[in-house]
Formats: structure tokens, sequence, C-alpha cells
């Protein structure tokens, strides 16, 4: 099965693939957060992810349709396998995924953050 990772490192990251990705079912099957200290006293953060809709994702805790990732206090890393599966709109070759705190309205501080790693799976390799 084709993978999409997307490695996110900033508030703001900038995706560049090397084509679209038609809409297809994909399933969320690794999130990896790293930090470089554990000075991390978030319990969770949000992921703005332009392709999920609310149609997918309905969040309750900041009331929008961010991805929730709930994360170890006070620990480098935090690794989840979610197994979440999604049926987004087609995956355009550039845009931008942000990083929120649990609020999902103030910028996550990325000060002690190294990287968060979300691994997709497709369903089907065909429409490649």
């Amino acid at each position: 099965m084709p993978i999409l990772n997307l490695r996110l490192t900033a508030q703001t990251n900038d995706i560049e693939l090397s084509g679209h990705i038609p809409s297809q079912h994909l399933n969320l099957k690794m999130v990896s957060v790293q930090f470089d200290d554990t000075a991390n006293t978030q319990p969770a953060f949000n992921v703005k992810i332009p392709f999920m809709t609310r149609f997918q994702i309905h969040n309750s805790q900041s009331g929008n349709s961010h991805l929730t990732v709930p994360i170890l206090v006070g620990e480098k890393s935090t690794i989840l396998y979610p197994n979440l599966e999604l049926l987004p709109s087609d995956i355009p070759s550039s845009f931008q995924i942000k990083l929120f705190n649990a609020d999902g309205t103030t910028p996550i501080s990325t000060g002690n953050l190294v990287e968060v790693q979300l691994w997709f799976e497709y369903s089907r390799a065909s429409l490649f």
C-alpha cells in the first residue's frame, strides 16, 4: 500500500508533494511526536490538515475540524497508532499544515518541539 508521510517541524509547515493525490480512503496509521527535552506541559495539540473537513473530524475539544493529538506530559516522545480511517478530498501537491495548542486557536509553541510525523496509508495503489 502507498504511504504518505508528513513531517512537521514548525507552527506552519509548507508541504510540497511530487503531484496531487486523488480522493480515496486513507488510514492514519501512526503519529510520532519528538521533543528535545522533557519540558512539555501540554497534554495535547491540534493539527489543521486542509484536506480534512468537518465531515471527517468533529472536534468538541476545540470546536473545529482539527486532528487532536494526545501527548505524554513530561516525556521526550509519544508514538500513537490511531488506525483512523478517513476519506479526504483530493490532496493538492502543495498545502500548509498548522499546529495549534489544545484550544485549537492558539498557535503551538514549538520551542522544544523537534518534529511531528503523520503516517497515512492509502487503500488503493491503483490510483497513482
